[in-house]
């Protein structure tokens, strides 16, 4: 199985097509934090109690308590997401454990990885992930990709903007994608209901 693009495992989640095990893999955080909200609400559906979900931290976990959480049945026949933030940090014993137990994960159960950089493909983790779900590895646009970036985003939000602009947006705030969505989500809300975000308004 080679790496899935995120666009194509969001058209299968609108499916309601999942795989028992994901790792969200490279150094694009803010894709990584959409994607993993995106999952959810299809996932989880309307789970207003917050039960169906588990959280652990590669820092202080094990392999054992991530299988626990990832093999206990839902409650009343739901499903149950099992996001391991920092995955990447677990020990070599906690990984070889956690890689033995991924194919016995129930139907109705997924288990999510966070991995902060490029997974190595040589780990025995990321073997087993490649036989039972589906990776893929997110990366921020280029320096020269941003202001197309930036002008998608404004897009996807319902205005236009210009090169300009953007750049401008850029020039001001930096390359960090979460700063510039904080400040393109200002911009929305200063320009109201015209239909473009102009040099000016940056």
């Amino acid at each position: 199985l080679s790496e899935s693009s995120l666009a194509s495992l969001i058209q299968g989640w609108a499916k309601g097509v999942f795989h028992r095990v994901y790792l969200l893999g490279g150094p694009d955080t803010l894709t990584k934090e959409e994607a993993l909200a995106r999952l959810k609400k299809e996932f989880l559906g309307a789970d207003p109690s917050g039960m169906g979900l588990d959280q652990f931290d590669g820092n202080d976990t094990t392999g054992g308590a991530i299988l626990s959480a990832v093999n206990t049945l839902p409650f009343f026949g739901g499903r149950r997401l099992v996001v391991v933030k920092r995955a990447v940090e677990l020990s070599t014993a906690e990984t070889n454990r956690l890689s033995d137990g991924l194919s016995a994960i129930p139907p109705n159960n997924c288990l999510v990885l966070l991995w902060d950089e490029k997974p190595d493909q040589r780990s025995v983790l990321i073997q087993a992930v490649r036989s039972t779900g589906a990776m893929t590895t997110l990366w921020p646009p280029f320096e020269n990709q941003m202001p197309a970036w930036v002008i998608s985003r404004a897009e996807s939000a319902g205005k236009r903007m210009d090169r300009a602009a953007a750049q401008s947006l850029l020039d001001a705030v930096g390359p960090s994608l979460p700063d510039l969505v904080q400040e393109l989500g200002k911009l929305l809300i200063y320009v109201k209901d015209r239909p473009a975000i102009l040099l000016e308004d940056v």
